[in-house]
């Protein structure tokens, strides 16, 4: 609770001591970290109520809850700060044909992936699943239509004048955006064979395939994310891995093959026999190239200090 706390307290601060524009296309982005704020606020909520009941005797936070914050922290929040910085700078970063309508469609992408989160987590805590499965497909739906906008995977908008550095950073945030697509497409169609086959809520979140959705996200999407921008914007830390470029290619291959290798597996065959070895290896292999970044990175801030 004390880290919500800190975590919104620095969200309100920075945007009162923010220069970007308030209004216009320019501030469209904001949208989508009002989700992200908004679900923070949620799960907060939820998981206040959870530890009341955890004091009142109850045994166990019950499934539901577990998972309706599970959706908030990930999808809400966490995804929505990422579509947020995304929407203001990742078109000009990585130099591609963004959609002239990207600035225009944002705030209502924003205001519909809000509808969806909340929809999920309403879905969740009433168990009901057609709930859940429109909520579900309206959120796959906003997230193709912001990746189609944000032309990612189309053709660059001009030749970059360092193709060593914007060339491998964006084939990282596709790959990271397609892991983000196949979560969105796993945890939807858990749903909907959960749907036709009548199991309760419980019962799906006993299943590993809404781990592997979720694992596609944090362990696909996030983690990339966050070395590919901390090697690129961190000071001392983009130095080193200009320097050495095998650096981050070596992380991001690293987590992209643990990620995709957990995930498939744990769509699949859950946790029994050779599956369960797969996921161990997809977790090492993720842990490993997490490490690959992270030591360089404690190496330059420790030299930082030093100088």
């Amino acid at each position: 609770m004390g880290g919500i706390a800190i975590a919104m307290w620095r969200i309100v601060d920075l945007r009162r001591h923010s220069i970007q524009p308030t209004s216009g296309a320019t501030a469209a982005w904001e949208r989508f970290l009002l989700v992200g704020a908004g679900s923070l606020a949620a799960a907060a909520v939820l998981n206040a109520r959870a530890i009341v009941d955890l004091v009142g005797g109850a045994p166990i936070v019950p499934t539901a809850v577990a998972e309706a914050i599970a959706h908030l922290l990930l999808m809400g929040f966490a995804l929505g700060l990422v579509l947020a910085i995304a929407s203001r700078v990742l078109h000009r970063m990585l130099l591609v044909r963004a959609h002239p309508l990207l600035a225009r469609a944002v705030p209502p992408l924003a205001a519909l992936y809000g509808v969806s989160v909340a929809g999920v987590t309403l879905g969740w805590l009433v168990d009901f699943v057609p709930v859940r499965i429109t909520s579900l497909l309206l959120q796959s739906s906003v997230l193709a239509a912001w990746l189609y906008l944000m032309g990612l995977f189309g053709p660059a908008a001009r030749e970059s004048n360092t193709p060593e550095v914007t060339g491998p950073t964006r084939r990282w945030f596709r790959i990271a955006s397609g892991l983000l697509l196949l979560g969105s497409f796993i945890t939807l169609s858990a749903h909907v064979r959960a749907a036709f086959g009548g199991s309760s809520g419980d019962a799906l979140a006993e299943t590993a395939v809404l781990s592997a959705g979720r694992h596609a996200v944090a362990q696909g999407l996030l983690l990339i994310v966050m070395v590919v921008m901390g090697g690129r914007l961190l000071p001392h830390f983009a130095t080193t891995v200009a320097r050495h470029r095998w650096l981050l290619e070596s992380a991001v291959t690293l987590l992209a093959a643990g990620a995709l290798l957990r995930v498939v597996a744990e769509s699949i065959a859950g946790y029994q026999g050779l599956s369960g070895l797969i996921v161990a290896l997809g977790g090492a292999l993720s842990y490993l190239g997490f490490t690959v970044a992270a030591l360089p990175l404690a190496w330059s801030l420790i030299a930082a200090r030093r100088a």
